[in-house]
């Protein structure tokens, strides 16, 4: 295990220095240049996809973007439909210089293919790589949208559910209402009804007193 992690420590780092041959290469791009403008090849792409493709950060995305724009290289262009979505697109200034920038690569890596044993293999593992990175990249975005979507649907269903307990806590409320109004308009109908069958004490009084008087008479 040691033997493998220490062949891939080694391939790690001459990656990093197939980096800085490329760098040094008199491309007229940067290789951050050089990588979003090749992203854009297929077409138009928003930044947060840019981000995702290139594996930086937003703000990465957006200064290069701006460099690329100065320089004629690519272009931002407003979606049709929804004049709120903006994606960057290259420009046919940017697809010469890319051009220039793969010759300029190439002629400082063929040298190194040709001391490599099988260079075809090489090759071929490299294009693998690529091709298991855009796989992984698919993948994300897959995952991220059904995310998103399960997201909505849970929201929408918490506002359904929330919905339908306040208007059921209305409709209580309103029966406990008229229970309680119809509770009181018994109480007072009922205390007319005994006010209406028994005198009160004073009204006796009255009556009695009448009618002793009536008798003395």
């Amino acid at each position: 295990m040691s033997g493998a992690h220490d062949r891939v420590t080694a391939a790690l780092r001459v990656l990093a220095r197939l980096n800085r041959v490329l760098e040094s290469a008199d491309s007229g791009l940067t290789v951050p240049q050089y990588r979003m403008l090749t992203a854009l090849h297929e077409g138009g792409e928003r930044s947060a996809r840019l981000a995702e493709r290139l594996a930086i950060r937003k703000p990465t995305v957006t200064a290069l973007a701006d460099g690329l724009i100065a320089a004629g290289y690519a272009e931002r262009q407003s979606e049709a439909g929804d004049r709120r979505i903006v994606r960057l697109h290259i420009t046919e200034a940017g697809r010469v210089a890319v051009a220039g920038a793969e010759r300029a690569y190439a002629a400082r890596l063929v040298p190194l293919l040709a001391e490599v044993a099988d260079e075809d293999q090489f090759v071929d593992a490299l294009l693998a790589i690529g091709a298991a990175l855009d796989d992984r990249l698919a993948t994300q975005r897959r995952d991220a949208t059904t995310e998103r979507t399960d997201a909505a649907h849970r929201d929408a269903t918490t506002e359904r559910t929330d919905a339908a307990h306040g208007d059921g806590t209305t409709e209580g409320t309103d029966g406990t209402t008229a229970h309680r109004d119809g509770t009181a308009d018994g109480t007072g109908a009922a205390a007319g009804r005994d006010g209406g069958a028994r005198p009160t004490g004073a009204t006796a009084a009255r009556t009695g007193s009448g009618a002793t008087a009536g008798g003395k008479r």
